[in-house]
Parts: structure tokens; C-alpha cells; sequence
């Protein structure tokens, strides 16, 4: 199971170029909620994360706010009880 991984953006501007650099450094789908300026994204190899840093400072992206969410006990549950 992934970890989750949310960046909240200054630009909105921003949003879709991060995405993409998102996607591309990461693997994997994004999720976009345009009002709070954030993405979602799954990741599974944490020496991605710093590919991703430079990727987005490369590109003078302003993170307002970064976060990583571990699945909790409930979510591994569900997943692995779900087949």
C-alpha cells in the first residue's frame, strides 16, 4: 500500500505544471482539488521524494505546505480483507 504524499501550491497557475512533474517523478495518478490549491499523490519509494523537490525548485514551483500520510491500520485492513 502507497504512502500519500499532498502539496499545497501558492499558484494556482502552478497546479497543472506540478502535476505533471508530480507524475512524472513519482509514477502513478494524481488528484487535484483546484479550490485548495492541493495535490494528492501516491508514492512507494521514498528517494523519489527528492527527485521531486528539485524537479518543482528547478521550476521555481512555491509550495505552500507539503505533508506525507502513512495508510493507517484501517486502510491496510480494508485492502487486504477487500480480495
Amino acid at each position: 500500500m502507497s504512502t500519500l504524499n499532498k502539496i499545497r501550491l501558492k499558484q494556482p497557475s502552478d497546479l497543472l505544471k506540478t502535476q505533471k512533474i508530480i507524475e512524472d517523478s513519482l509514477g502513478g495518478t494524481t488528484k487535484i482539488n483546484k479550490e485548495k490549491l492541493q495535490i494528492t499523490a501516491p508514492f512507494r519509494n521514498m528517494n523519489n521524494m527528492a527527485k521531486l523537490m528539485t524537479a518543482l525548485s528547478n521550476k521555481n514551483i512555491k509550495i505552500d505546505e507539503f505533508s506525507v500520510q502513512k495508510p493507517t491500520l484501517d486502510e491496510v485492513f480494508l485492502k487486504v480483507t477487500a480480495k
